[in-house]
């Protein structure tokens, strides 16, 4: 095999010359940082080795080469891969394809998946105490630590007045952990907390997955769980069986990640469904033809979260549903059988949104929505009212320079607390 250092190989060598039989293996070709062309043309610096191929059993192979050298790049060319097999992802390594429509991941109807996910750790007990200022966690209520935690390992804390995270340097006992870094928020007093080795700097891109059988949110077709700094670009996942409650893209403890241009398409349950994330961002996304609420935002500990220029489209529950603290902008709720949009949450805000022919109201927010802001938004010919605030629970919200037209029941409803409106017409 030869060797390829710091130069630029030509298109047709890098698909020969990576493209191998699971039986020959992926170990021969030379890991080590080098400049390649790939075959989208482009220049592409790795810290690891980029892998081309065009036969689906080997996908898991080549990832699993990719994560013994250190991470890089799969690169799947155009054509229809049918896996035998769940697809699980690494730390450090890229899925490619040479664009939606053009590779395509199709599972054939089974129980299959595309995996990111991390390992949850057992910990026991019921939460940890830190200080402001502190390196050290301490366990409570008969944690133990020492079974299953290791060093470089996250913890994220599942509060909604925290959501905060770090990583671990050391175990000192069952009840004790060190932190790398001393903890810089609020001291925090017996708070339940996930612990979880995570996949790290991963990503997929440029492709379609399709016609999987799963049923729950434990079964999205893309999973993504225990997961930091991840990106989705330009990727469909479409077509779920519809006979089973299978979701399109799942997002678990989730942190400083993004998905741009991804849709959910024609799945048989929730196009998107996010719980326990922070600092999650969706450019450009769009929930269309779903068998239930196009995108759906859960956890009270999910934070930090922004939609931007996102469309939810024709689903048959509600378009937008959010009990988590979410930001919406530029963002459409069109054709959906519920409300185009659905507030349990607290502290969200939607800017320069519109809902439309939504077959409920065009905004609901409901007795746990408290100090959200509604500004500049259109509410056109929804089924039921523009904005629909149901309960006297439902406290301190804002609503702004919002334009209402057509609405079915009338423009407004309010039996919130304490609402606070500027220049509704």
């Amino acid at each position: 095999m030869k060797e390829y250092r710091d130069e630029i190989i030509k298109e047709e060598e890098v698909i020969e010359n990576t493209r191998y039989s699971v039986a020959g293996g992926f170990d021969s070709f030379l890991p080590g940082t080098h400049t390649i062309k790939s075959p989208t043309g482009s220049n592409v610096v790795v810290g690891g080795q980029v892998i081309t191929i065009s036969n689906a059993n080997e996908i898991q192979s080549a990832l699993n080469a990719l994560d013994r050298d250190g991470g890089g790049t799969l690169f799947l060319k155009k054509g229809t891969y049918y896996p035998t097999d769940d697809v699980t992802v690494p730390s450090n390594v890229i899925i490619e394809g040479e664009g939606i429509g053009n590779t395509i991941i199709d599972f054939g109807e089974r129980a299959l998946q595309v995996f990111f996910k991390g390992t949850a750790r057992t910990i026991g007990g019921t939460g940890v105490s830190i200080t402001e200022g502190s390196t050290t966690v301490t366990g409570v209520g008969g944690t133990t630590f020492l079974t299953d935690v290791a060093k470089d390992d996250f913890i994220l804390v599942r509060s909604l007045t925290s959501g905060a995270y770090s990583e671990i340097s050391s175990v000192t006992n069952n009840t004790t952990l060190v932190l790398k870094k001393a903890w810089p928020y609020p001291t925090i007093t017996n708070l339940s907390v996930y612990i979880f080795k995570a996949i790290n700097n991963s990503g997929i891109k440029n492709l379609t997955i399709k016609n999987s059988s799963g049923e729950g949110a434990d079964k999205g077709v893309l999973y993504i769980e225990f997961v930091l700094n991840f990106l989705a670009e330009n990727v469909l996942v479409t077509d779920s069986a519809p006979i089973f409650v299978t979701y399109g893209v799942v997002l678990n403890a989730v942190i400083s990640s993004e998905l741009r241009n991804v849709e959910s398409s024609y799945n048989g349950g929730v196009g998107f469904y996010s719980t326990s994330v922070k600092r999650v961002v969706f450019y450009n996304c769009s929930a269309i033809g779903n068998l239930s609420d196009g995108f759906f935002n859960d956890s009270i500990i999910s934070e930090g979260n922004a939609f931007y220029s996102c469309f939810s489209e024709g689903n048959t529950g509600v378009g937008f549903y959010s009990s988590a603290t979410f930001n919406f902008f530029s963002c459409r709720a069109m054709g959906n059988d519920g409300s185009g949009y659905q507030i349990d949450g607290t502290f969200c805000m939607l800017s320069f949104c519109s809902a439309i022919d939504n077959g409920g109201d065009g905004i609901t927010i409901t007795a746990s929505g408290d100090d959200n802001i509604i500004e500049d938004c259109v509410l056109k010919n929804n089924d039921d009212y523009g904005i629909d605030i149901l309960t006297s629970g439902a406290d301190r919200n804002l609503i702004s320079n919002c334009l209402f037209s057509g609405n079915t029941s009338g423009t407004l409803r309010d039996v919130g607390t304490n609402t606070f409106y500027n220049n509704v017409g």
